[in-house]
């Protein structure tokens, strides 16, 4: 999801005011991002997490980082006092909460890491648990998805995407059907520079 900026910015520059993208610039955003994700092997991403919470007066904040090298290693962490880290490896999933254990996952977090894993890839977009809107305001560019999955449904009911003007997603906004928001904004931002193996191992 990173990389999709740079993609819809080249039909913003077309167009100074609001407005939605057609049927046929949707699927040209879908042929380079494809193109795109094909030459991208690694990334990395340092990002706030910002829970809000029906009934708290205050979001819960949290700072981590996302490693991923193309097409199934996954690593999210959390970096706080107690850190949290999730690895995904060959489609098996570990997680260690602090100084505890480490443990294996099954397939619901499976999926919540597939879902991580297509939104840092960029294909979004073209899932069929999905269906997409996107406009421009500015020459700035919100993506907005919609599950059609009903399992999804029962814990996203929206996924909205901003992107800043330096061809990058600044925020990354997951809506719940109860009213609570997990929000994603992401900074220093690097691709194709070297991932030790060593970070896709919990011990």
């Amino acid at each position: 999801m990173f990389r999709l900026l740079f993609i819809l910015l080249m039909f913003a520059g077309a167009s100074a005011h609001a407005g939605n993208l057609t049927g046929a610039q949707k699927d040209s955003v879908f042929e380079l991002i494809q193109s795109r994700v094909q030459s991208t092997n690694t990334q990395q991403v340092n990002f706030t997490l910002l829970r809000k919470i029906k009934g708290l007066a205050k979001p819960i904040e949290q700072k981590g980082k996302i490693y991923h090298v193309s097409p199934n290693n996954l690593r999210y962490e959390l970096v706080q006092e107690k850190s949290w880290v999730m690895v995904m490896k060959n489609q098996e999933v570990y997680i260690k909460d602090g100084d505890s254990k480490v443990q294996k996952r099954g397939k619901m977090m499976s999926k919540a890491s597939d879902f991580i894993v297509s939104a840092v890839n960029g294909d979004l977009m073209k899932s069929e648990d999905f269906k997409s809107t996107a406009s421009t305001n500015d020459g700035l560019v919100q993506a907005q998805f919609t599950p059609v999955n009903k399992k999804i449904l029962n814990h996203v009911s929206l996924v909205k995407v901003h992107f800043n003007a330096d061809h990058d997603v600044k925020e990354f906004v997951i809506i719940q059907p109860n009213g609570n928001s997990v929000q994603f904004s992401f900074s220093n931002l690097k691709r194709n520079q070297d991932i030790s193996d060593s970070l896709f191992v919990l011990k």
